[in-house]
């Protein structure tokens, strides 16, 4: 499942050209797979984009922005392992499900 449509986040981030279509395309699909896994399969997560809360659309964006801007990994010093950056945990704050130590 796709959080955002290409076209959609491609508008947000400013690409104009298609170029890029499969890469970011790519990101989108792991980003998405990220922040399902982050939010514990919540709910909603279905294969009806209608139903995507616009925060976890944002979350997305935000990530594939992360990944064309620093593809090899450097913007990863800024959060660490296995973290998500603080922009996307800020976006999504109350939205994991905890789980029991």
């Amino acid at each position: 499942m796709m959080l955002v449509t290409l076209e959609r986040c491609k508008s947000a981030l400013g690409v104009t050209h298609d170029e890029q279509d499969a890469d970011i395309t790519l990101y989108i699909e792991a980003a998405s797979e990220v922040l399902i896994g982050w939010a514990k399969s919540p709910a909603w997560a279905s294969d009806d984009p209608i139903a995507v809360p616009k925060r976890f659309e944002l979350a997305c964006i935000s990530l594939v922005g992360i990944y064309l801007r620093e593809i090899d990994g450097d913007e990863q010093k800024l959060f660490g392992k296995n973290e998500l950056p603080l922009m996307v945990t800020a976006i999504l704050a109350g939205d994991r499900t905890p789980t029991l130590a």
